[in-house]
């Protein structure tokens, strides 16, 4: 099977992204690095500015900027998200903490 047809395989690509997966925080603790230098590290050697071993995927690449985009949203403006402390429990059912307590 030549290399390219091998690049484009889908059961190719999820082995390699698994691999990296499971061994790169492994050996990035190992060198006492976080873990998630190891993900970013081996994500960067498979990548197509590196040794070119997965192609490029515009098509992950329209979904991915999305999804990093919109919890970085939320981050920036609080006033789009709901207190959890200002939620009443199951527990409380809507009353005071205190109530609940006394009982």
């Amino acid at each position: 099977m030549p290399w390219e047809q091998l690049q484009q395989s889908s059961i190719f690509g999820f082995t390699v992204v698994a691999l990296i997966v499971v061994f790169g925080p492994l050996i990035a603790e190992r060198a006492r690095l976080p873990g998630l230098m190891g993900l970013l590290l081996g994500g960067a050697l498979i990548g197509p500015n590196m040794f070119n071993v997965l192609p490029s995927f515009e098509s992950l690449e329209a979904v991915g900027s999305p999804l990093l985009g919109f919890p970085c949203g939320l981050l920036r403006n609080r006033s789009m998200t709901a207190d959890v402390r200002s939620w009443p429990s199951s527990r409380t059912q809507g009353r005071s903490p205190h109530s609940v307590a006394r009982r």
